[in-house]
């Protein structure tokens, strides 16, 4: 027996003897134990609840008053607010449809009121469980108690109001001309938005909905039989409060949810019980052990912790399991396999993913380039000399760009690219489309795959604009550091994509041709995004682009990257 072997066997039984000892203690002092960690875990257990509570509640206000801040920027609302009767008569329709929309996508809301400073009130109301004359009721009391026709300029979440068998509250969001100074000059009236606080249930977790008092300074929200009767009977002390935000809104829960199980007494006289055998058997089990697996398995860990790239094979164990053996044989097998494949394995997915990637970022959309070209043969059927020679010069420079071999370049260098491409859409369409880019400053240096916007770009002018028949648009390019990851977001004013394309690009299917090589840009950017950044960090889950259409129209795609500088 080796030294290694002689020290294990003095380390069990060391641990043995230890064991016993400690079992001892820690039978003597299971009961305390076991009821201070249950009480321990339910305090633990409360104060998630109510953190977590608190912050859906606040994520649930939050998501209200950025639904409210974009409905009231909506450009028809702005009009009917600025507007004189008979606008407001012409736009009255499509406004009540926009906010009707609006509140039936937003969480808990039942009905939207525009009411200007000059007086003049819109409703929108979609159809809910109860009479649509109810959130009116609370419009009128919002109304009236924080005076809407009197200018004021943040977001207000009011107080409750009890009307029949429902509690309802509103944000209120002020309306002012867009880029002008929020004075009371100013003061276009306001947006109310009314929400149902039944609604505030569906946005607490399921763990904490039976524990939860939600009251404010008007009434009960969210109503806890129990709790409310332990305010009453036992003082504050018998639970644990926090406000929510910015709402005035207070959150209880119990400050102890359960004493120790009963399950923990149990247990403890089981430990008591069974001490004196469990020590024995932990003997034996050591000697067994120690015989027939741990001395085999030292022997193989001594063995593979002396494997190097010229080992063919492990020795098996003098004893032990059948299953040693066969492992030992598993092990010698896998070396052989694996020196051979290791080599070819690694050589062949380098060179692979060079050549894709390169393929990938020399594929560019045939049809831009015949477009392009049809377009300098009709510029020289007029005679515009110098309109060839600007627009030749600039693809050129694109396409040199592009078929440089770096595979990732500066996110300068991107946008410098787009500006040959911006002058290509000038002298093609008269500058009817634009392209914008708003580059944070911080991200100039950062490191992002070649052609990535260019393409993105050239697909929302063709597919978003021009072929859906827009006469005119602009393409917003932007991008910022955010937690480590640069995202970059391409905005258009098209017509967006219909639900399918959208769900089929936002899944790993868009890495997949589809056959009718329609978004040939975005499938090659996407593709080219999965090669660099999955292999790079396959475990990572975050997506890294995703499509949406804006609520005001058209196209958002959004690349979420890591942020690496040059």
């Amino acid at each position: 027996m080796n030294k290694r072997g002689i020290k294990l066997i003095h380390i069990l039984l060391f641990s043995f003897t230890i064991t016993t000892m400690a079992l001892i203690g820690v039978i003597v002092g299971s009961y305390r134990l076991v009821t201070t960690e249950s009480e321990e875990s339910a305090q633990y257990r409360v104060r998630s609840m109510l953190s977590d509570t608190i912050a859906a509640l606040e994520d649930w206000v939050g998501r209200l008053e950025d639904g409210s801040g974009i409905a009231s920027s909506f450009p028809e609302v702005r009009d009917f607010m600025t507007g004189d009767e008979q606008v407001r008569v012409r736009l009255k329709n499509s406004v009540r449809a926009e906010l009707e929309g609006f509140v039936h996508y937003e969480p808990g809301a039942v009905s939207a009121y525009l009411r200007a400073a000059d007086g003049t009130e819109l409703s929108a109301c979609p159809e809910v469980s109860y009479q649509s004359i109810i959130p009116y009721r609370v419009n009128l009391l919002v109304s009236q108690d924080y005076q809407i026709l009197r200018p004021f300029r943040q977001q207000i979440v009011t107080e409750s109001y009890a009307i029949g068998d429902h509690r309802f509250f509103a944000v209120l969001t002020p309306l002012y001309p867009e880029s002008s100074p929020h004075t009371e000059s100013n003061y276009l009236g306001a947006l109310i938005l009314i929400v149902d606080a039944d609604a505030m249930g569906d946005f607490i977790p399921d763990s904490a909905r039976e524990n939860i008092f939600v009251e404010d300074t008007a009434g009960i929200l969210l109503d806890n039989a129990t709790i409310r009767e332990a305010k009453r009977n036992v003082g504050n002390g018998a639970v644990l409060s926090a406000s929510v935000g910015q709402t005035g809104w207070t959150v209880s829960v119990p400050s102890s949810l359960s004493d120790a199980d009963d399950s923990a007494q149990r247990v403890a006289r089981i430990c008591l019980f069974f001490g004196i055998g469990s020590a024995g058997l932990l003997l034996l089990l050591m000697l067994v052990q120690y015989r027939h697996i741990v001395e085999p398995i030292q022997k193989l860990t001594e063995q593979v912790d002396h494997v190097e790239p010229e080992t063919t094979a492990v020795l098996p164990p003098d004893r032990g399991f059948a299953e040693l053996r066969t492992l030992t044989d598993s092990m010698n097998g896998m070396l052989s396999r694996l020196r051979l494949m290791n080599e070819q394995m690694v050589n062949d997915r380098l060179r692979y993913y060079e050549d894709r990637i390169t393929f990938l970022q020399a594929q560019i959309n045939p049809h831009s380039l015949y477009n392009n070209f049809e377009c300098i043969r009709g510029m020289a059927a007029q005679g515009a000399n110098e309109e060839i020679r600007e627009m030749t010069t600039c693809l050129a420079r694109i396409y040199r760009y592009c078929c440089k071999g770096e595979t990732r370049v500066r996110l300068e260098e991107e946008e410098n690219c787009l500006t040959y491409y911006r002058r290509v859409l000038e002298l093609r369409y008269a500058g009817a489309y634009k392209i914008e880019t708003e580059i944070a400053p911080e991200t100039m240096n950062a490191l992002i795959p070649r052609m990535i916007l260019q393409p993105l770009a050239e697909n929302a002018v063709q597919h978003g604009m021009i072929a859906a028949g827009k006469k005119n648009g602009t393409v917003a390019i932007r991008s910022k550091a955010e937690n480590g990851r640069l995202i970059l977001q391409v905005m258009d004013g098209g017509v967006g994509m219909d639900t399918v394309t959208l769900a089929r690009y936002n899944s790993s299917v868009a890495l997949h041709d589809d056959g009718t090589h329609s978004h040939i840009g975005i499938t090659n950017v996407l593709r080219r995004l999965n090669m660099i950044y999955q292999r790079e960090d396959p475990q990572d889950p975050r997506p890294l682009a995703r499509f949406e259409n804006m609520p005001q129209g058209g196209l958002l795609i959004t690349i979420d990257i890591p942020l690496i500088i040059s």
